[in-house]
């Protein structure tokens, strides 16, 4: 998203520059902390993470995909606007940390109701067939973590409400969507971005036949490394599946908290296993209809972040399609979250503890803000994982080297040849790549250009403010730049 026209001034008029982002530092993505997600959520999350040394970040956001998945997909939130859009909670999450980071650990205790879920589920149906052998007896499930996406379709077939898929190694799962499809891997990721959206799903076959699923959805928790996912980026292109996962990062174990006592995590970890437990047997049945209303003020916190996601999105196109891809989903995601958290709100709480049925009540604002607080802080993720792990080659990487070659020759102003002449990245770049990375430099504060159309020539002026605030960084890449030179001179002397 590049300046306004109106912005760039005559060269006898100087330009009035805004402080300049510091295109160069690294990117980092804050931890996810209890005041970020709804008590019941947050208290047993943080409780466990901080007594076992690991980072909250995976428990809490382990224990938000959870409560979605645990809300019947029939159960929708009804989104401000009079086209009538509706959201299930339904939510895709994959938690990225280093080996040893505690990332399937942090999973357990927020999975644990799922599961005690499931085992009765599949114990109940067990039981019905052994009473009523000559009838089919629907394979009722909680989760599943090892489907294909054939099978996939009788698990949904006889789980209308949904599908919790629970995967420990995101590669894994990558790795199926390719290799199992019988008639192509296009299709077989296809299969699986419907999920995203839910709805009634159509399946044709010529060996196994037709079968309607009233529901194709299911909410999605995996994992990865930083390393197996830059090695997997070639498999992640715009292409909306990855671009459908709040990517969430965390960090390395740290030292446990020995305050935090046995009794006090248990007594977080039951409340919590409780209210997801209470929402399973809520089912969308039980009210007519079964949809949820915002708040007036809920609404306009709503509208509020939609626009900002939609300046977000026009942004990103600056330096990464793939974030830009990824936020222009955050108004649908944002609408999930307030369901959810709005299920488990704690102000909505009985008198005995209990949570009433989803569709009680309208969501808050409070819970509105909390919802969007929660957002904001899952885009910083997503910026580091589509800007840094997934970054290579990207605008914003080019911008990076055109920035420190602004920095080591003490440019006031550049042309595309100069650029051509003195950026190695540069004339490496394919042309869209260029434009792109210019216009981050805009969007940035480091330089305002006559045209972006390369082709057209053109000239930007650096904006001076870069060369006080970075001299550090020019100095490195001056230093750099001279080892070279050493280095050869020494080769051929």
């Amino acid at each position: 998203m590049g300046l306004p026209a109106e912005s760039l001034v005559p060269d006898d008029d100087p330009p009035t520059w805004a402080r300049p982002v510091n295109l160069l530092a690294p990117l980092a993505a804050p931890p996810l902390t209890r005041a970020d997600v709804p008590r019941l959520i947050g208290d047993a999350a943080d409780l466990f993470a901080r007594s076992a040394g690991f980072d909250p970040t995976g428990a809490i956001v382990s224990g938000v995909v959870a409560v979605a998945a645990s809300i019947d997909d029939a159960i929708r939130i009804r989104l401000p606007g009079a086209s009538g859009q509706f959201e299930s909670a339904r939510l895709w999450v994959c938690m990225i940390g280093p080996s040893g980071a505690g990332k399937s650990p942090s999973q357990r205790p927020a999975l644990a109701p799922v599961h005690d879920e499931h085992s009765e589920l599949v114990a109940a149906a067990a039981k019905q067939r052994d009473t009523s052998p000559d009838e089919r007896t629907p394979a009722r499930a909680a989760f599943t973590s090892d489907c294909t996406v054939d099978k996939l379709a009788d698990v949904l077939r006889d789980n209308p409400r949904g599908i919790f898929y629970t995967v420990d190694e995101f590669d894994s799962w990558l790795g199926g969507i390719e290799s199992f499809a019988r008639d192509g891997g296009s299709r077989n990721r296809g299969e699986w971005m419907r999920l995203f959206d839910g709805g009634p799903h159509q399946v044709d076959r010529v060996q196994r036949g037709a079968m309607f699923v009233p529901n194709w959805g299911a909410s999605i928790l995996t994992a990865t490394t930083p390393a197996a996912l830059r090695r997997h980026a070639r498999k992640l292109p715009a292409d909306g599946l990855f671009q459908r996962f709040l990517p969430i990062v965390m960090a390395r174990m740290t030292v446990r908290d020995s305050t935090i006592g046995w009794a006090e995590v248990e007594r977080a970890q039951c409340a919590y296993a409780a209210a997801v437990r209470g929402l399973y047997a809520m089912t969308a049945d039980m009210v007519d209809p079964p949809i949820v209303r915002l708040s007036t003020a809920a609404g306009d916190v709503y509208e509020t972040e939609r626009t900002r996601f939609i300046a977000l999105a026009e942004a990103a196109e600056s330096f990464s399609e793939s974030l830009a891809s990824h936020v222009a989903k955050y108004p649908a995601i944002l609408g999930r979250l307030m369901l959810t958290f709005h299920a488990i709100a704690d102000d909505r709480r009985l008198p005995d503890g209990a949570l009433p049925h989803p569709c009680v009540g309208a969501v808050s604002e409070a819970t509105a803000q909390l919802a969007a607080r929660f957002l904001r802080k899952a885009y910083r993720h997503a910026h580091v994982v589509h800007g840094d792990l997934l970054g290579a080659g990207s605008p914003l990487e080019l911008a990076q080297a055109i920035g420190r070659t602004v920095l080591a020759d003490r440019m006031d102003s550049f042309n595309r040849r100069t650029l051509t002449h003195k950026c190695r990245a540069f004339r490496a770049a394919t042309e869209w790549q260029r434009v792109a990375a210019l216009r981050a430099l805009e969007d940035y504060g480091w330089a305002i250009g006559e045209s972006l159309l390369l082709e057209h020539g053109g000239r930007w002026t650096v904006n001076p403010a870069v060369h006080a605030m970075f001299e550090d960084e020019a100095e490195q890449a001056r230093a750099r730049r001279e080892l070279v030179r050493e280095t050869l001179r020494e080769r051929f002397e």
